[in-house]
């Protein structure tokens, strides 16, 4: 389905009816609004881990704008603020009045910046691969905390200059050398025993250079750590024990700023703990959502 949205079309999919037929009262089911992660990546790529969710919650699923099946008015649109702007009146669109927010990595960036900007339509907050930086340097009190490196997981210079040019540097890279990157630094990602799942997953991924090129720019300039300390609503905070790029110190950092908020490791994961780890995945929200009714 299609949402006219500032502009452009949001492409969105529902998942679960909008009651709990399965008490007499049909109460209403809680509203999930999913932003998934990665460089300008489609949704697709998370829907599998989210599908025992479903008889409990109602999903929403959506592609950003200019990502997926959604347009955009041009790539200098594509902002984090942007996005948090678009799902706010995505939310108005579609008649939804409060929901929780479940973002992944980039994704976590814009839920941060809706209940940020638009706190009255937030219910909560679900981050995984989360921080309020890429690359945020941990304070002296940090210094027993958990900080894996990529270097710890390759030895490779050609790899590691590879990872830090991708992620740190604006110059655009060419089809030809994110296909490099992702060939060669995806493994990565996840916890060492945990490597070969990442083609399953990377296989739904659909992302071009021009969308890929400005969510590393956007993505390396994003700085909420003036601003998260105004984020009233409960929110759950998650990180993976092996995520070189969010390190579990940083959740922390992240959940010392936030009132209202925990954090919890995966201490069998990298980055996509959803699959990772896929059971506890479910049982965290469950429990944090039942938590907050």
């Amino acid at each position: 389905m299609l949402a006219n949205v500032n502009g452009i079309q949001i492409y969105y999919d529902v998942v679960g009816g909008a009651f709990d037929d399965s008490s007499p009262e049909m109460k209403p089911k809680p509203v999930i609004i999913v932003l998934n992660g990665g460089y300008g990546f489609n949704h697709d790529y998370i829907r599998p881990a989210l599908h025992g969710l479903s008889d409990r919650f109602q999903l929403i699923y959506t592609d950003m704008r200019g990502c997926g099946a959604s347009t955009t008015d041009g790539f200098a649109s594509v902002t984090i603020p942007q996005m948090a702007k678009d799902v706010n009146e995505f939310m108005r669109v579609i008649g939804i009045k409060k929901a929780y927010l479940l973002g992944h990595q980039s994704g976590s960036f814009i839920a941060q910046q809706v209940a940020i900007s638009y706190s009255e339509h937030v219910q909560g907050l679900l981050l995984f691969a989360s921080n309020y930086q890429i690359g945020a340097v941990p304070g002296d009190n940090d210094d027993n905390e958990n900080t894996p490196f990529l270097k710890s997981r390759t030895s490779d210079n050609d790899e590691l200059n590879l990872s830090s040019e991708y992620m740190f540097y604006k110059a655009d890279f060419t089809q030809a050398q994110i296909d490099q990157y992702w060939s060669k630094i995806g493994k990565y990602y996840l916890a060492p025993e945990n490597e070969s799942l990442f083609k399953d997953i990377f296989s739904f991924v659909i992302s071009y250079p021009a969308i890929q090129n400005q969510f590393r720019k956007i993505m390396i300039g994003y700085n909420s750590s003036k601003f998260v300390g105004s984020i009233a609503c409960p929110t759950l905070i998650c990180n993976g024990s092996y995520d070189w790029m969010f390190p579990p110190v940083t959740g922390k950092m992240l959940q010392k700023k936030i009132r209202f908020s925990r954090y919890e490791e995966f201490t069998g994961s990298g980055h996509y703990m959803m699959f990772e780890e896929n059971e506890k995945f479910l049982q965290v929200i469950t429990d944090f959502i039942s938590q907050q009714n």
